[in-house]
């Protein structure tokens, strides 16, 4: 009688995927604040504020989705942040070690 036996799953090296995916989120915030424009130091008296946005890419990198996940409640900051969503329609593919659709949060904050 013959055996079949089932293929062994493969494990994806977590560190190194960790790793991937911090690489991965340094280059996608980078770019973000690049291309940010903050709104002006006299529009948003509290420095302190930040913008909280949540995008999900497919492999290619194309936004799939975005949103803002945690708004500052100042209207200049978060109108700021609405023109950072509509300003990019992708990013650099994402790595072959992570799963896509990939997700990730930025927070913005001013300095």
């Amino acid at each position: 009688m013959r055996r079949f036996t089932q293929p062994e799953t493969p494990t994806v090296d977590t560190e190194y995927a960790a790793s991937a995916r911090a690489i991965y989120n340094q280059e996608l915030q980078a770019l973000l604040y690049k291309t940010w424009q903050e709104p002006a130091a006299d529009q948003v008296p509290n420095r302190a504020l930040t913008v909280r946005i949540t995008y999900v890419l497919e492999r290619s990198g194309a936004i799939l989705s975005t949103r803002i996940v945690g708004p500052s409640g100042n209207g200049a900051m978060d109108q700021s942040a609405s023109r950072l969503q509509a300003a990019l329609s992708r990013f650099a593919p994402v790595p072959a070690e992570l799963e896509a659709p990939f997700t990730f949060t930025v927070t913005l904050g001013l300095d």
